[in-house]
């Protein structure tokens, strides 16, 4: 909210609303003043000047009338003028052809009234905050940054922190710089470290010109820039490959490594490429991919002799436990969660992604609906499939039928008779069918909520009869789910607070879920399964080898009708009466700003990715249309030499079908405290 109210205020009025006179400002102001100069304002004579431009033929003259290497150099400067007039004018849909109309006044008008939207907003949510005695992050930032302003402040944080030192300063935001701007006292060392290459967080306003406002500070003050260029993780050869890939990516701002370390002997190659012919849909190639991955996977962990890497305990085998699967996305990592095991490589999530979209977020939900509110037929349907009662499709039938013919005998249908409010009630943990399980648990813990309980109590009552953490721990995945189960549990743990009633706890829940707020999944180790985790997430680890997944697919859709800017604010499109959209030049202009920053961001993921690797580096690519990290990337995989392994996917005459079972689980150890069945409490 703050960061478009700022861009509305302070950008907005500048940038994309007339002047005094009618007139664009900023950067399209600029672009309309290199037009009118160079045509004269008419549109004509500017469509035939950017033709004969980019018609422009760069191979004229002989070397004998120039001075050595200079009209290379003219032909080169000639060629490139060509390409960028090509580029800007693209057959009139580009910048070239972007003019200030009344388009641009209508779009101020409609930004105008967003502000008005945009204020009304916040002031909802900063009463709601005050009320409530709560900051959320950025008001720390925002509160810290005011109190700074006063120089008794300033001056009492001076004499107590007499000098700087900011890690990860790519990832520092605006707020942040001036925040340790104002900490910093005049004479105070400073020293900042950071990787511009690694900024990847610029979705929560981390900023990589940050680092370089830093460094030039440092100079500018008698220090000196030092520059790390020593990869002490990864072996020569992998070193050497990436270099040339992002050499080739990004040109001379790639800045290549030096590596530390000799390449081992006896490693396989230390960069694979391996993308899906697709002949099929998207199912056909995302399961040929997975069938890939664990071939690789299988390949460096089965491989005769075995892949040995060097460690300070002495050489060892490569095991499933080094292993990591990167993607940009978490439905990529969903896929894989669950075809990989089923091809014989065990796998861990090892966090990311929203634990309220987890299955077992589901199911407590189920079953605290049902407790607090009888009337909800959807809520005791979900509860008798969840692992808590597990009932067949069969106890169901019989049931619903049995209350089915106490309504006929009857005569009529009255509110007591629904099948949801007649389950018989047994054991919670030994009932005989699953209905009488359901009926027991959830007549304890309706008669528990009435005696005070909490929602989290009627969990821990609901595992004490139920033994739901150990049922979760023996399914595929056990881990993930139980910690997805915990997870849940400690949410209502702090939705609790100022509100103990497990009514309002499930409403605050089910308002969480209806918003779509994400809450982050607990974070796991992997022992010894493949780690499945997010590219974002893998930042500062590293893996002795990794697979990059889905090379293509990842990134947001650009379907924004709003965008924001840092040069020209905010920007609207908006329907028009043909069904499709009005387009003012500012919003192409903020659209080429974001595609152009999503691209670079799009280069550092990838360079993240790469780099978590200590030895072996997969690139997995599943086809389809160019995007992700594949067209941040260009050809330069494929330029530098890598070659490309095509992998089919079966085509679209025989589609895959559904994967087979996983593995049976271990048998239970009894000395594990997980699958002890608890004593359940009295009172």
């Amino acid at each position: 909210g703050g960061l478009i109210m700022r861009f509305l205020g302070e950008q907005q009025a500048r940038i994309t609303s007339p002047g005094a006179a009618g007139k664009p400002r900023g950067p399209l102001a600029r672009m309309e003043s290199r037009r009118c100069a160079s045509c004269g304002g008419d549109a004509a004579e500017a469509a035939e000047a950017w033709a004969a431009l980019t018609a422009l033929v760069a191979n004229r003259g002989t070397k004998r009338d120039w001075i050595a290497g200079d009209l290379g150099a003219v032909k080169s400067a000639l060629r490139a003028l060509r390409d960028d007039a090509r580029e800007a004018w693209r057959d009139g849909s580009g910048p070239a052809a972007w003019r200030w109309d009344e388009r641009e006044a209508l779009a101020a008008e409609h930004v105008e009234r967003l502000r008005g939207s945009v204020e009304r907003a916040l002031a909802i949510v900063d009463e709601r905050k005050r009320r409530a005695r709560a900051l959320a992050f950025p008001d720390l930032e925002t509160h810290a940054l005011r109190a700074l302003h006063r120089p008794s402040v300033r001056a009492d944080l001076h004499r107590r922190w007499r000098a700087l030192l900011v890690d990860e300063a790519q990832d520092v935001n605006p707020t942040q710089a001036r925040l340790l701007a104002a900490l910093r006292a005049d004479d105070a060392p400073l020293t900042a470290v950071g990787d511009a290459k690694q900024s990847i967080y610029g979705f929560r306003g981390a900023d990589a010109g940050v680092l370089e406002d830093l460094r030039d500070r440092v100079v500018a003050d008698g220090g000196r820039a030092v520059a790390l260029a020593t990869s002490y993780r990864t072996h020569r050869d992998l070193v050497e490959a990436v270099n040339r890939v992002f050499d080739r990516a990004w040109g001379d701002a790639a800045g290549p490594l030096a590596a530390h370390r000799p390449t081992p002997e006896g490693l396989p190659a230390a960069v694979r490429w391996q993308r899906v012919r697709r002949a099929g849909g998207a199912s056909a190639a995302a399961a040929a991919e997975a069938e890939a991955i664990a071939a690789a996977i299988l390949g460096w962990v089965r491989a005769d002799p075995p892949v040995e890497l060097a460690t300070p305990a002495g050489p060892r085998p490569l095991g499933f436990g080094d292993v990591a699967v990167l993607a940009r996305g978490h439905a990529v990592l969903a896929e894989l969660e669950t075809r990989l095991p089923a091809l014989g490589v065990p796998v861990l999530n090892a966090g990311g992604g929203d634990v309220l979209a987890t299955r077992e977020a589901g199911d407590v939900r189920a079953l605290l609906r049902a407790v607090v509110d009888p009337t909800d037929s959807l809520a005791v349907a979900a509860l008798l499939r969840s692992p808590f009662v597990a009932a067949s499709d069969a106890d169901v039938a019989r049931h619903v039928g049995r209350v089915a013919d106490v309504v006929r005998h009857v005569g009529h249908v009255a509110d007591s008779w629904p099948w949801w409010r007649r389950l018989p009630e047994g054991d919670p943990a030994t009932g005989r069918d699953g209905l009488e399980r359901a009926g027991g648990l959830l007549g304890l813990l309706r008669r528990a909520r009435a005696a005070g309980a909490r929602a989290s109590d009627l969990l821990e009552l609901a595992d004490d009869a139920t033994g739901i953490r150990a049922v979760l721990a023996h399914l595929p995945r056990g881990a993930r789910r139980v910690a997805d189960h915990d997870g849940v549990v400690d949410l209502l743990r702090r939705l609790e607070q100022g509100a103990a009633d497990a009514l309002g706890v499930v409403r605050r829940l089910e308002r969480l879920v209806a918003a779509g707020v994400p809450v982050p999944r607990p974070p796991l180790r992997s022992g010894g399964a493949v780690t499945l985790s997010t590219i974002h997430a893998a930042k500062g680890l590293e893996w002795p080898a990794v697979v990059v997944a889905d090379l293509a697919g990842g990134g947001r859709p650009d379907r924004d009708d709003v965008l924001v800017d840092p040069e020209v604010g905010v920007a609207l499109r908006w329907p028009d009466d043909r069904g499709g959209r009005t387009v003012p030049a500012s919003f192409l202009l903020a659209a080429a700003g974001a595609a152009r920053r999503a691209d670079e961001e799009g280069r550092r993921l990838a360079y993240v990715a790469f780099t978590r690797s200590r030895d072996l580096l997969l690139v997995s690519d599943r086809g389809g249309p160019e995007g992700g990290l594949r067209a941040a990337l260009g050809d330069a995989l494929q330029a530098v030499g890598v070659a490309c392994e095509e992998v089919a996917d079966g085509g679209a005459a025989h589609p895959p079908g559904p994967p087979p079972l996983p593995p049976e689980p271990p048998a239970p150890d009894p000395d594990d405290p997980l699958w002890r069945r608890p004593t359940p409490r009295r009172g």
